[in-house]
C-alpha cells in the first residue's frame, strides 16, 4: 500500500514536531519492511529477515489484539499512556474511547524506526491521529543521544499519572530497550514532576533553607577560590556502596597521596574507621542529611556546600564552610553574589547526587586523576551500603523486585566483573552522567576503583591497590596546603550587617511585588467582568493601570531573581490548557474568557510565590533569633505559615 498524497499530507502535519526527520523520511527505504494483510483483511506490517516474518500486529486480527492489549492496561486514575512502537496505529484506535471520555487524557507513542513511521503516515489512522490534540508521536534514535527530545516532551505532560506499555512485537524483539525505555520514562518523568512540584509549592523547601543559611553567610569561605589550587594532585571520591569496605584499609594510608572527598553516607563509613576525608560536601535539603552528620565525626572537615542544604545540617558543620556559587535551579543566589561582588560566571552542575557535585569540585580544583571508590550504583553482594552506615545492610531479591512501585523495583544488569547486579534506573542515570563527564573532559583521567558495581561508560575499572602503585606514589603536604588555601578564600567584605541588609532589601521588594500582583488581579477581574457584561471580546486585554503595575513589577529585584522563574515554569505548566483552549470548539468569546481565567490563575500563583518568600524570610529571621529553626508552635505565631499558603492556593 502506498498513498502518495495521503503520505505527504500526514508528513506535513508530523513535520511540526520533527522537521529534520520529516525532511528525510520520503527518502527512507527499507526493503525488509512490507505492507500485508491480516486473515480478516486488515492492514498490517511485516518485517522479513533471514527468512523469518515478524508481524507488527496479529496476523489473524489486528483490531482484536489491540482491544485485548487495552483491556490489560491499568488505566484507573491514569491520564497518560506512553507506548513504545506505533505500528499502524491500532493501539491508538483502541484507546480513542478512553481518550474522548476526558480531554485531559493523552497518549504518546515512541518509535525508533523511521521506516515504520513512514509506513504509519500512509494510513487513514495517521490522518486522525496527527490532528488529535490528545495524541503525539515522537521519534528517537538512542535513549541518551535524544535526551533533549524526551526532556521537551515531559514538559507537555507535567503532573500526569502514567501507564507505560509497548507494542507486543517490541516486547519480544526489543525486550531490553523496551525495559530501559520503560524505566527511563518513569524515572525522568518522576524527576521532572518532583522539580515542578517543588516550584508549584512556591519553592518553600528551598527558600526556607536558603535564607536561613544566607544569614550566616559571613561565617563562610568562598569555595570557588580554591579552584585551580590543587593542580595535578590526585583525588579520591568516596561513595557509600558495599565495595567501599575493601577500599577502607588502603584509604587510611593515602591521605598524603590524594585529596579525599566524602559526602552524605560516605562520611559515616569513613568516620566509622577513623578516616577523616580532606573535604566533605552537602547539597541535600532532606532530613537524612542531618541524620548522617549527627552520627559522623566528618562534620569537622572543610565542607563544600550550597545554600539549599538543610539548615539544621548546615548548623551542625563545625569545619570551615566552603560556599560554592549558584543554587541549583534558582536565580536568587545570583543577586546576592552580584551585590557582594562574588564572581559567579562559571556554571557548576550538581548532577544527580553528592558524588557528582564532588566530581565537579575536584575537577575545578585541578585534581588529576580522579578516582572513585565505593561507587557501586547497585546492590553488590546483595548489600545496600558499606559498613558503619546502617545496622541492616543485607537485602533480598524479593525486597528489591517486589516493592509495588515500578520506579523502585530493581533491574538486573551485569556488573564490571561480569556478575549479576541488581540496580535502579536512577543509578544507571548517575553512571551515565559520570560517563558523559569523562567524555566531555578528555584532559581529566577518571578511574573507577570500586571493584564492584555498575561502573561508568568509558571509564576504566582498575583496583585501588594497582592505582595507588601507578598514580599515588608521591606525597603532598595536603592538610597544610588546604588550610592555607582556605585562609586565602575568606570574604572580608562579606559582613553580617551587609548580608542582613541585602535580605531586608529582598524582603521589601517581595512585599512590593505582592502589592503589584493585587493590582494586576483586580484589573484582570475588571476585564473579565467587561467581557461577561458586554458579551464581546475587548480589543485590549489589559487596562492602563495594569500595564503600569506590570512595568513596576518587572523592575523589582524580587521579580527578576525569584518570581520570573516561577512565571516561566507556570507558563509551561499551563501550556497544555492553553493548547486545549486553542483547539477547542468554544466560541471566540468563551475562548477569551478561558484565557483570562488562566491568566488570573497565574497571577494568584505568582502572588503566593511572593507571599511564601516573605514568610520564609520572616522564618529565617526568627530562626537566627532562636539559634535554630522555630518549632511548629512558634511557626504558627508568624503572620504567614507555609502550610496555610499552600492550602489556600
Amino acid at each position: 500500500m502506498h498513498n502518495e498524497k495521503l503520505f505527504h499530507k500526514n508528513l506535513q502535519l508530523w513535520a511540526s514536531t520533527h522537521p529534520k526527520e520529516a525532511f528525510l523520511l520520503p527518502y527512507r527505504e527499507d526493503p525488509d519492511l512490507q505492507f500485508c494483510q491480516t486473515g480478516n483483511e486488515q492492514e498490517n506490517l511485516v518485517r522479513i529477515t533471514d527468512g523469518k516474518s515478524w508481524y507488527y500486529h496479529s496476523p489473524e486480527d489486528a483490531v482484536a489484539e489491540a482491544e485485548k492489549w487495552k483491556d490489560q492496561l491499568r488505566l484507573e486514575k491514569k491520564n497518560i499512556v506512553y507506548i513504545f512502537g506505533i505500528g499502524l496505529g491500532y493501539y491508538y484506535n483502541a484507546l480513542k474511547p478512553w481518550l474522548k471520555k476526558d480531554r485531559t487524557r493523552s497518549v504518546v507513542f515512541f518509535e525508533n524506526d523511521l521506516a515504520v513511521v513512514k509506513s504509519f503516515l500512509q494510513t487513514q489512522i495517521a490522518s486522525k491521529f496527527l490532528k488529535d490534540p490528545q495524541a503525539a508521536l515522537y521519534y528517537f534514535e538512542d535513549l541518551e543521544k535524544d535526551s533533549e527530545t524526551f526532556d521537551a516532551m515531559y514538559w507537555n505532560y507535567i503532573h500526569t499519572q502514567m501507564e507505560v506499555s509497548a507494542l507486543a512485537l517490541y516486547e519480544t524483539t526489543q525486550k531490553l530497550l523496551t525495559e530501559e525505555l520503560h524505566h527511563k520514562i518513569i524515572y525522568d518523568a518522576s524527576i521532572k514532576n518532583a522539580l515542578v512540584e517543588e516550584y508549584l509549592r512556591f519553592g518553600a523547601n528551598f527558600f526556607k533553607n536558603f535564607y536561613a543559611n544566607e544569614l550566616y553567610f559571613a561565617d563562610s569561605y568562598l569555595g570557588n577560590k580554591l579552584f585551580g589550587k590543587m593542580p595535578d594532585i590526585p583525588a579520591i571520591i568516596c561513595g557509600a556502596g558495599p565495595s567501599l569496605n575493601k577500599a577502607l584499609p588502603l584509604l587510611k594510608n593515602l591521605r598524603e597521596n590524594a585529596v579525599i572527598f566524602a559526602g552524605g553516607s560516605a562520611l559515616n563509613a569513613l568516620s566509622n574507621e577513623q578516616i577523616l576525608p580532606h573535604f566533605g560536601g552537602g547539597i541535600d535539603p532532606n532530613p537524612t542529611q542531618l541524620d548522617r552528620l549527627s552520627t559522623s565525626s566528618g562534620f569537622e572537615v572543610p565542607f563544600f556546600y550550597r545554600n539549599r542544604i538543610l539548615h539544621q545540617a548546615f548548623r551542625k558543620i563545625h569545619g570551615p564552610h566552603l560556599y560554592i556559587t549558584g543554587a541549583g535551579g534558582y536565580d536568587v543566589a545570583d543577586w546576592f553574589e552580584e551585590q557582594l561582588q562574588i564572581p559567579h560566571d562559571e556554571y557548576i552542575d550538581e548532577g544527580h547526587n553528592i558524588v557528582n557535585f564532588c566530581l565537579q569540585i575536584a575537577s575545578r580544583l585541578g585534581c588529576n586523576p580522579i578516582i572513585f571508590v565505593g561507587m557501586d550504583l547497585g546492590y553488590s553482594g546483595m548489600q545496600t551500603y558499606a559498613s558503619g552506615i546502617e545496622s541492616k545492610v543485607s537485602i533480598t531479591k524479593e525486597e528489591l523486585t517486589s516493592t509495588g512501585d515500578f520506579d523502585k523495583d530493581a533491574i538486573l544488569r551485569t556488573d564490571i566483573n561480569g556478575e549479576p547486579l541488581y540496580t535502579l534506573w536512577k543509578w544507571i542515570a548517575e553512571s551515565n552522567w559520570i560517563g558523559a563527564f569523562a567524555k566531555d573532559n578528555p584532559g581529566i583521567t577518571l578511574i573507577n576503583s570500586s571493584e564492584a558495581g555498575l561502573g561508568f561508560p568509558g571509564v576504566p575499572n582498575i583496583p585501588l591497590k594497582e592505582v595507588s602503585e601507578q598514580h599515588l606514589n608521591r606525597q603532598y603536604d595536603i592538610n597544610n596546603r588546604i588550610h592555607a588555601e582556605i585562609q586565602g578564600s575568606s570574604m572580608p567584605d562579606v559582613t553580617e550587617e551587609r548580608v542582613d541588609g541585602l535580605v531586608k532589601q529582598m524582603y521589601e521588594s517581595v512585599k512590593r511585588c505582592i502589592d503589584q500582583f493585587n493590582i494586576l488581579i483586580n484589573e484582570t477581574k475588571v476585564i473579565q467582568e467587561r467581557i461577561e457584561r458586554e458579551q464581546k471580546e475587548p480589543a485590549i486585554l489589559q487596562t492602563g493601570r495594569a500595564a503600569l503595575a506590570e512595568t513596576e513589577l518587572n523592575d523589582e529585584i524580587a521579580y527578576q531573581y525569584i518570581i520570573d522563574l516561577f512565571n516561566n515554569v507556570y507558563a509551561r505548566v499551563l501550556n497544555i490548557e492553553m493548547r486545549r483552549i486553542r483547539l477547542s470548539r468554544l466560541s471566540p468569546l468563551k475562548k477569551s474568557l478561558a484565557r483570562v481565567a488562566l491568566n488570573l490563575k497565574r497571577l494568584y500563583f505568582l502572588k503566593d510565590v511572593a507571599r511564601v518568600n516573605a514568610g520564609v524570610i520572616e522564618l529565617a529571621w526568627r530562626a537566627k533569633e532562636l539559634g535554630d529553626m522555630p518549632t511548629p508552635e512558634l511557626l504558627q505565631k508568624l503572620g504567614l505559615t507555609l502550610a496555610s499558603v499552600e492550602e489556600n492556593s
